[in-house]
């Protein structure tokens, strides 16, 4: 049969696991939304790229077709720019 003193030390090792588990917990949590926020930045960024060089494209005359190409964007998209 245990003893009071082996008792409390159990239950002060399962309180360090639940700490440890939960400070996991919490860092995973912290990296995955930095690593969301990157690529949601990095995203919206090529976006943001890839829609001024289509501009400067159609600013300077290239046919909408290429453009396209290129791009990825659709006819609409280019027309709206």
């Amino acid at each position: 049969m245990k003893g009071i003193s082996d008792i409390v030390s159990i239950s002060f090792e399962d309180d360090v696991i639940v700490a440890y588990d939960s400070e996991e917990y919490l860092k995973e949590a912290f990296e995955a939304n930095i690593e969301y926020a990157v690529a949601d930045a990095v995203e919206e960024t090529t976006k943001e790229t890839t829609l001024d060089i289509a501009r400067k494209m159609k600013l300077k005359g290239i046919n909408i077709s290429d453009i396209m190409s290129i791009t990825g964007l659709s006819k609409e998209k280019i027309d709206s720019l």
